[in-house]
């Protein structure tokens, strides 16, 4: 059995973040609003077998009992729809980013600076660290993981920033103030509040940074496909989300 976090809503619902392994027939949950649950004063509750599965008719009341009481059954569809095409996007891309990677990979060869992998490394290190803390793990600041562990994938992000930075440099790929600005858009487009993300999300030098580089990969990604032969291929939504 796998452990499932869930999450309630003000209208005795709950939702189950279920696995995408259909033939999973027994899973466990961790109920996280239990005061508000159809299942009050459980912490557990383990499902063996789903006979039948009920969609609720999408009213303006069901949608007020989810606890959004600013938006209408139409706003609803269209956050849905631009959270499905966001989440559609970012799989696709990350396909394209695997494909351009092997593709640059496999005609570039060239030794590692050992500092840049050590530091690739401590990196890691200290993001498994900082996601078992925010996950409430006691004493995750003195996790260790062996080297061998982190060094595969260290070297790996280390080779894929220097081919990025060489192919900007040789090919005017350089990130644009409105490329940022579009893709940190994109981001904000599913919040309730856009502007207030924008502006967050500016206001932080360490984001800023990480929408360039994502410019900067994607425009690798996009001169890349621009000279290689491709043909399109349609994939079903299941086989996408996996």
């Amino acid at each position: 059995d796998g452990q499932y976090e869930i999450c309630g809503f003000s209208s005795n619902i709950c939702m189950t973040i279920v696995s995408r392994k259909r033939q999973l027939e027994s899973f466990t949950f961790t109920c996280l609003h239990t005061t508000r649950c159809v299942f009050k004063g459980l912490k557990h509750l383990t499902i063996n077998q789903i006979e039948t599965v009920h969609l609720p008719e999408v009213t303006p009341d069901w949608v007020q009992s989810l606890g959004v009481d600013e938006i209408s059954v139409d706003g609803l569809r269209e956050h849905i729809r631009r959270s499905v095409k966001r989440e559609v996007d970012i799989r696709l891309l990350a396909r394209h980013r695997i494909a351009v990677m092997n593709a640059l990979f496999s005609i570039s060869e060239f030794e590692l600076p050992q500092v840049s992998v050590q530091a690739e490394m401590h990196r890691l290190l200290e993001q498994v660290r900082l996601d078992l803390q925010q996950r409430g793990v006691q004493n995750a600041d003195k996790l260790t993981i062996a080297d061998d562990v982190l060094r595969s994938q260290a070297e790996h992000g280390v080779r894929w920033s220097f081919v990025v930075s060489e192919m900007v440099r040789t090919n005017g790929l350089q990130a644009q103030p409105e490329q940022i600005e579009a893709y940190i858009a994109r981001l904000a487009s599913v919040y309730e509040k856009p502007d207030e993300f924008v502006q967050l999300y500016l206001s932080d030098k360490n984001r800023v940074e990480q929408a360039t580089n994502a410019v900067l990969e994607q425009n690798v990604i996009d001169y890349v496909l621009s000279k290689a032969k491709v043909s399109d291929k349609e994939i079903l939504f299941d086989e996408l989300m996996k």
